[in-house]
């Protein structure tokens, strides 16, 4: 994967959202927005750790958050 661009500082990742449409019985597409479950994302680029607790996830690693945990 290609070396990113943003370097986010001390405990903080970027996370690409994998955002994925599903269709109802009925053929409404329900968008993952609308759901109230956990979602799923890469990891883009990880920050270098606090002083004492180095990250313990890296690029490429799929993680689930919660709707509103990077606001």
């Amino acid at each position: 994967m290609n070396k990113s661009i943003i370097q986010p500082l001390t405990d903080r990742v970027v996370v690409r959202a994998d955002l994925k449409e599903e269709k109802s019985n009925g053929g409404i597409i329900i968008p993952d927005i609308a759901k109230e479950i956990p979602h799923r994302g890469t990891v883009m680029a990880v920050g270098k750790g606090k002083k004492d607790e180095p990250m313990t996830v890296k690029v490429v690693d799929v993680v689930l958050y919660g709707k509103f945990s990077g606001t």
